[in-house]
This record gives structure tokens, sequence and C-alpha cells, in this order.
């Protein structure tokens, strides 16, 4: 059984610009028995929609209600707090546009 967690970038990808994440990063969440966001996420997106760093077709509220519905929200743990420091700043996800 794998859980799959989905940084900020990946969760907005994944729901309104799935063309942007690579090949093996929609293999990836396809594949995943579980999807999950750390709790900070929630804030992460929100902060994002609400300065347009993110560009939403409803409401960010109801976006946020809908995306919560797909994944398991999950605490900050020592863990994921040393993997999220140590990963590259460029994402692999990230495919280039243009």
């Amino acid at each position: 059984m794998t859980t799959l967690l989905l940084d900020s970038h990946v969760v907005h990808w994944w729901s309104a610009e799935p063309e942007r994440l690579s090949k093996a990063a929609s293999r990836a969440v396809e594949q995943a028995h579980e999807l999950a966001v750390a709790a900070i996420t929630w804030y992460e997106l929100s902060w994002l929609a609400e300065h347009e760093r993110i560009h939403l077709t409803i409401p960010m509220r109801s976006w946020l209600e809908r995306l919560a519905e797909h994944v398991r929200t999950i605490g900050i743990t020592p863990s994921i707090a040393a993997t999220a420091v140590s990963l590259p700043r460029r994402s692999r996800a990230i495919r280039p546009t243009g």
C-alpha cells in the first residue's frame, strides 16, 4: 500500500494543470494507493491562490474542499521536514512549458 505525499505545486498541477507533471510524476500519482498532503499545504495553496500565484476557475474554498475529498491530510513529522529541506530546489516533477 503506497501513500504518496504531494507538494503544494504538485497538488495544483494534478488538479488544474496535469500537463505540467512529468510522465513519471503522473504515473506515480495514478499508481499510488493513497494521496496525502502535509497540513501546511492547505495554507500554502490558499496563499498562492489569494496572491494570484495560481489561478482557479472556482472559488478557492470550493476548490480546497474538493481536493480534500481525494487526499489525506497528515501532520508535518520530523521525517517529512527533514526530507522536504533536502529536496533539490527545482523538482523533477516539473516539466518546463513554452
